[in-house]
């Protein structure tokens, strides 16, 4: 559980105190801090668009008629028990790395969800490095 950079966070919300003790990691919780966090993120993201040679500098708006191609991930979803599980979505490349970590951490209950067209860009990729 997050104390938001607040030492007696669990006294504080119990009304024992109305005094903050500030723990080390308090400054990271500024607008400041999460901007530049964020920025740091962002400019990666943009770099590796960027060199890939995909970065988008169009503006697309989505009509009936419209052809935009949509970046699409898979989802997979591993279950403990029926009500308890997690999620993680990735891209169709990294198929054969989530599956083979599965396969060697025992993971045996897990769904992979995608669409046609996230299976036909995995089948690309595959055929591409084989």
């Amino acid at each position: 559980m997050s104390n938001y950079g607040i030492e007696n966070y669990i006294d504080i919300v119990n009304g024992k105190t109305d005094k903050i003790v500030k723990a080390p990691n308090y400054d990271r919780y500024y607008d400041n801090e999460l901007i530049e966090w964020w920025r740091k993120l962002a400019t990666k993201r943009f770099d590796k668009l960027n060199s890939d040679g995909r970065l988008r500098n169009d503006l697309e708006v989505w009509t009936k008629d419209s052809n935009i191609d949509i970046i699409r991930w898979m989802r997979i979803t591993i279950y403990k028990r029926y009500n308890e599980y997690i999620s993680h979505d990735f891209p169709p490349q990294e198929l054969d790395n989530i599956k083979q970590t599965c396969y060697s951490m025992g993971i045996k209950w897990y769904t992979i969800s995608y669409t046609e067209t996230e299976m036909i860009e995995y089948e690309r990729l595959s055929k591409r490095h084989n």
